[in-house]
């Protein structure tokens, strides 16, 4: 007979009204004791954590202690790894912004909140304080996604800056291998500007956030385990395979090879479809 598994994990696609905004809503439970360690490597999402478990251990580029402890949190772009730890008590419905879409849900200050972690009262105020114990009093999946929905879809948010969707779109199409120069040009602005207005708007300047997507691009052509990782290096814009090499130490904090060992150990997991825009 099959153990069962120790973690429980839902996924509901998003309302299509929160198309480019929201890119996945999930929830998380683990079923015992033990502890668990996970990986991010420079997520293209800025993610809403609502806990009702214990809370999760989190650290930037290190691991975390138990003075790291995080429960309910909205976290920023972070262009680095990420380590997780949970002692088997965590339960949680995270929300996955994209980049443009959490520039619109905080009203254009995700600037404010990159490579951080902040308390969701500090994030979103009394709504934040009132989010959480609605859906910590709900008693199925379904209920707590739905008033998730209902949540995000009564917010008005505010249309994206021209200037940055046009910056996210631009890099979303190239697969991060495009010149910031070209499309500042584009937009009829600096770089210098343009790297001012991506920094306050998403927490990270053009160049980082090109390098971002090429990364997550080359973790998806690596996951399907079709190429040598020169061939992925070629494929994704990088300058030869040493250049991939270093971008994955200093994104993923690893080695191709470890990066996907821990992919297909289910250390880390591989988000489907993250996009800049």
């Amino acid at each position: 007979m099959r153990e069962p598994s120790p973690v429980e994990f839902v996924r509901r696609v998003p309302h299509p009204a929160l198309s480019g905004v929201v890119s996945s809503l999930a929830g998380y439970r683990e079923r015992g004791p033990g502890l668990r360690v996970q990986h991010e490597s420079a997520a293209l999402v800025v993610p809403l954590i609502v806990s009702f478990g214990r809370p999760f251990r989190i650290a930037f580029g290190r691991a975390p202690t138990e003075g790291d402890a995080q429960p309910s949190f909205l976290a920023g772009l972070h262009a680095g790894p990420v380590e997780i730890r949970s002692d088997g008590g965590a339960e949680c419905l995270q929300i996955d912004f994209t980049p443009v879409g959490a520039h619109r849900f905080l009203g254009g200050l995700a600037g404010e909140v990159a490579s951080r972690m902040v308390d969701i009262e500090d994030a979103l105020g009394p709504a934040g304080r009132d989010l959480r114990r609605r859906l910590g009093e709900a008693e199925t999946w379904d209920a707590r996604f739905d008033i998730a929905e209902a949540f995000l879809l009564a917010r008005t948010l505010p249309a994206a800056r021209p200037e940055i969707a046009h910056l996210c779109a631009a890099v979303s199409r190239a697969g991060g291998a495009v010149s910031i120069a070209a499309i500042a040009a584009d937009i009829g602005i600096s770089r210098k500007h343009l790297a001012v207005l991506s920094a306050r708007h998403l927490g990270v300047g053009p160049k980082t956030l090109a390098r971002m997507v090429r990364f997550r691009r080359a973790c998806v052509v690596a996951a399907s385990g079709r190429a040598a990782w020169a061939d992925v290096a070629a494929a994704c814009g990088f300058a030869d395979q040493a250049h991939l090499v270093r971008e994955f130490h200093a994104l993923a904090g690893a080695t191709p090879t470890d990066w996907l060992d821990r992919i297909r150990g289910g250390a880390e997991a591989l988000r489907a479809g993250e996009t800049a825009d």
